[in-house]
């Protein structure tokens, strides 16, 4: 997997297609998914994956909790993870109520 990118299993309520959640694939790496998902080998994998049975055996060991295909939609995608969170700076100029 690329350091650059991360891949997810986002799932969605099967009643309301509401988002439900999204995991974070950690270990999981790039060949393993093409494998398990039959893309070729130079596919990046940026679309968005459904996950069926076959897919949702592998992928249930890689999240805390059981996947349940019949409640939800799953779907693998790939994005860039979120910046990390930079603390305030404290004492800013104007940070201070009433200064101008």
């Amino acid at each position: 997997m690329s350091e650059n990118l991360e891949r997810t299993m986002t799932f969605y309520s099967k009643t309301d297609e509401a988002l439900a959640g999204e995991r974070v694939l950690a270990g999981l790496d790039l060949s393993s998914l093409q494998r398990l998902f039959g893309t070729a080998g130079d596919d990046s994998m940026f679309d968005s994956y459904p996950v069926g049975p076959e897919e949702a055996a592998v992928l249930g060991r890689f999240v805390p909790e059981p996947l349940d295909l019949l409640r939800f939609d799953y779907f693998v995608e790939c994005h860039a993870p979120p910046p990390p969170t930079v603390p305030a700076a404290k004492g800013c100029a104007g940070a201070e109520s009433g200064s101008r």
